[in-house]
């Protein structure tokens, strides 16, 4: 019992480690891919100690995570969606489409097998997919892999791309939140009245309970989902917000990088190591890239918002940094948070379920 909890403090203290050394390098993604750097080295060392309550912070760091995203649905959210209803459908449906053959595309042209590389493609936030990947023992770590270098590919291309239609730079450092909803002007909760705190603690363990129902029942990413639809109906049932400290979901995604690192070993260097792997991931994300673009002519011609605007919305990047930058470039925030939100819901929601349908 004591050699497992030191061997948990060992393995916190280095995830963190990483975690401040990426933050002071000014990395993105600090917290998830800083402690997965570091841990993932301690593992490839060959000196990794024994854990075994790691399974239980994994599943903590889950249902967090779930409980966070929930927050982002309200009543207010819900009404705007469904003033939206064409657009937020068509952004979904397509990048849903879109993931599902960028996962093929990538099994096909690097060998991965087919379950990781469909994960890995899926245009949700890098934490959920690694989440899904981690609750069907799958082999989170290539999914990660996968993932950062799709995301890397597309935020890089957006900024050339907005500069390209709206002659506007678009330099300005980004802030990122690690792959999922961000607190921004266009998707932070109006302003309701608090939980209070029985209310939140009633929160807390309505969402452990439907994280742990979910799981019980066999559902894909069950502990997050579960806590993810409690903590989203309390918000629009209460029409009530509720706050917590930023530190928590750093503290979260630092454990989903402990897990994922842990997992680390020949397989992975092999895959990054390997011009067939590079090459497929920059096919796959020059594909991904085209599609979308694709995707803002369609919305452009349905909608008639400006191009800019159809390009923000319609991008398969992290929904922090697009929102930032299109209220640098005066396009409408709000339009493309909305849309933003719609296209990673519904992947959250829907990838672990058509994934295990196409897999089985």
């Amino acid at each position: 019992m004591f050699k497992g909890v030191m061997g948990l403090i060992i393995i916190c203290c280095v995830g963190t480690s990483g975690f401040w050394v990426f933050k002071k390098l000014g990395l993105p993604m600090a917290a998830m891919l800083g402690s997965l750097a570091a841990t993932s080295l301690l593992a490839l060392s060959g000196h990794f100690p024994e854990a075994p309550m790691m399974d239980g912070l994994s599943a903590i760091c889950k249902i967090a995570i779930g409980v966070m995203m929930g927050r982002r649905i309200n009543r207010e959210t819900a009404s705007l969606l469904r003033k939206m209803l064409v657009p937020a459908t068509l952004v979904s449906v397509w990048m849903l489409g879109l993931s599902v053959i960028s996962g093929y595309l990538m099994a096909l042209l690097s060998g991965v097998e087919l379950h990781i590389a469909l994960i890995g493609s899926a245009a949700g936030g890098l934490s959920e997919m690694a989440i899904f990947a981690l609750s069907m023992n799958y082999d989170a770590a290539t999914v990660t892999i996968i993932g950062v270098g799709r995301l890397a590919a597309v935020m890089a291309s957006i900024p050339w791309l907005a500069e390209k239609f709206s002659g506007k730079r678009t330099w300005k450092r980004l802030a990122d939140d690690g792959g999922g909803p961000a607190e921004t002007s266009a998707t932070a909760p109006k302003k309701q009245l608090s939980m209070s705190r029985g209310e939140t603690l009633l929160l807390a363990a309505f969402s452990v309970a439907g994280g742990a129902l979910l799981d019980k029942l066999g559902t894909p990413a069950g502990l997050m989902l579960g806590a993810l639809v409690a903590s989203g109906t309390a918000a629009i049932l209460l029409d009530k917000t509720f706050s917590f400290h930023p530190y928590i979901m750093t503290a979260a995604q630092i454990g989903i990088g402990l897990t994922i690192g842990s997992q680390f070993g020949q397989n992975q260097i092999m895959y990054l190591t390997s011009p067939r792997f590079v090459a497929s991931l920059a096919v796959c994300s020059s594909f991904m890239i085209l599609a979308t673009l694709l995707l803002a002519f369609v919305m452009r011609k349905l909608t008639g918002f400006s191009f800019l605007t159809c390009l923000l919305s319609t991008s398969a990047g992290g929904l922090s940094q697009v929102v930032l930058m299109a209220e640098e470039m005066d396009v409408d925030p709000l339009v493309v948070g909305i849309l933003h939100l719609a296209r990673y819901f519904s992947i959250v929601a829907c990838m672990p379920f058509l994934i295990t349908w196409i897999v089985e």
